[in-house]
């Protein structure tokens, strides 16, 4: 198997484990997406950070969404296929319009977005509500061409390509919760305006004192993260900071025996943990255990990668495997948005950013 296919069955199964967090966490009231809503269950997908950062490009793309087709993953309900930052030209054009970057994405995103949509897929993309995004906030990405007072023109301009959701991220430490409610609202309103069905998934947590989980978000979006980045690792002891694991979210230090609702954490024994991009903040370090290798979080240009176990599921109801992870798949319908961590967060935010 090629390599962007390991990786993308490797975040696919990051998914997955989020997805049982989801299903745990719903054991309490169950939250409703925002009024008008195209995501009436939790989407699946794929999101480009925890494989490319910022050096995604147009063909690592179209050859994710060929995997996503050719391992069986479209088919056991994974749609979506989100391109996040680094996506635009540094410079909007001459009447304010987001444009694709010429280099990396020749063909443009509507283009794009329509290879997405052949292979029976969904498209995905990336902005965020203030003048920067989170790579020209660190300054690994230039330019500043966020959407703020650019949100009903980015809107029109994202359903005239096609896409059909959207990962909204904050990532900024500034700003008080009213003022978050305020300007997420305004980009759910500028979508809905479009008539095109764009699920709205936001981040109200990245660089700033958590949000996600001290405000019932279902009324301003579709989806929803309640913790800060997800990376594939288990459990780091760390409370809703950066990083974590799917073990943070359930509270639990080690998982007990494989089971299809319980995954297993792999030995890293034999091989070197996975890394994710920086995103340079200061006073954030991960705990280290000297029971294994830790996962590095390399600059936000580029991170670097590593290659997961093969896995490819056969049948309605798929097995992934990562190492000594395994855990069955199957698409569910319960509404969870707001009980645990978007389904395709940034860093598994991802999948992921999600």
């Amino acid at each position: 198997m090629v390599p962007i296919q390991r990786r993308l069955l490797r975040l696919l199964t990051a998914t997955a484990l989020t997805l049982t967090a989801c299903v745990t966490a719903s054991a309490g009231p169950t939250a409703e997406a925002a009024p008008g809503s195209p995501a009436l269950t939790p989407p699946l997908g794929w999101n480009s950070w925890n494989s490319f950062g910022c050096g995604i490009t147009e063909a690592q793309v179209r050859q994710a969404a060929d995997t996503m087709v050719s391992s069986g993953m479209r088919d056991a309900g994974y749609q979506y296929v989100v391109v996040d930052d680094c996506w635009f030209d540094p410079e909007r054009d001459a009447a304010g319009n987001l444009r694709a970057n010429p280099t990396k994405f020749p063909s443009g995103m509507k283009a794009l977005g329509d290879y997405i949509h052949s292979k029976g897929l969904k498209f995905g993309i990336y902005q965020a509500p203030n003048e920067v995004t989170c790579a020209q906030g660190v300054g690994t990405y230039p330019g500043r061409t966020g959407s703020k007072d650019h949100e009903a023109q980015d809107a029109a301009t994202f359903a005239s390509w096609g896409v059909d959701y959207l990962k909204y991220d904050w990532c900024s430490g500034s700003g008080t919760l009213s003022e978050q409610v305020a300007r997420f609202t305004i980009m759910r309103d500028a979508l809905r305006a479009t008539g095109r069905p764009i699920v709205y998934s936001i981040n109200s947590n990245s660089f700033h004192a958590p949000t996600g989980d001290k405000y019932n978000w279902g009324e301003v979006a579709d989806v929803w993260r309640t913790t800060e980045d997800l990376l594939d690792i288990w459990q780091n002891n760390n409370t809703n900071s950066y990083p974590m694991g799917v073990g943070n979210v359930l509270g639990r230090a080690e998982p007990s025996e494989p089971s299809q609702a319980e995954p297993t954490e792999p030995s890293r024994a034999s091989r070197a943990g996975p890394s994710e991009p920086s995103r340079a903040e200061p006073g954030r370090a991960e705990p280290s255990r000297a029971s294994r290798a830790r996962p590095s979080r390399p600059s936000r240009a580029e991170p670097s990668r590593t290659e997961p176990s093969r896995a490819k599921p056969s049948q309605s109801r798929r097995r992934l495997n990562s190492g000594s992870v395994k855990i069955s798949v199957k698409p569910i319908t319960l509404p969870c948005a707001g009980d645990a961590p978007s389904l395709m967060p940034r860093h598994s935010e991802s999948v992921g950013s999600y």
